[in-house]
């Protein structure tokens, strides 16, 4: 594999940076989809079927609805 990407890539922001960026996304895109969770939970999918379109272990299923049930 050709390594000429390294020349090309500017860094405007720094390493440390850029992870934390990546880690504040990562929070929000876990919520997105315990939103999503919920909604199609609220359309009738069962937990499995749900599981299965998010692409989500079905160990963390309960734990999101649990999360879900006792903020509201």
């Amino acid at each position: 594999m050709i390594d000429s990407s390294k020349s090309i890539v500017e860094r405007y922001i720094s390493e440390d940076k850029l992870q934390k960026n990546i880690h504040e996304l990562e929070s929000v895109v876990k919520k997105v989809n315990r939103l999503y969770f919920i909604r199609l939970l609220y359309k009738d999918y069962s937990v499995k079927e749900v599981c299965d379109i998010l692409g989500i272990p079905s160990r963390k299923d309960y734990n999101w609805l649990e999360k879900f049930i006792a903020k509201n």
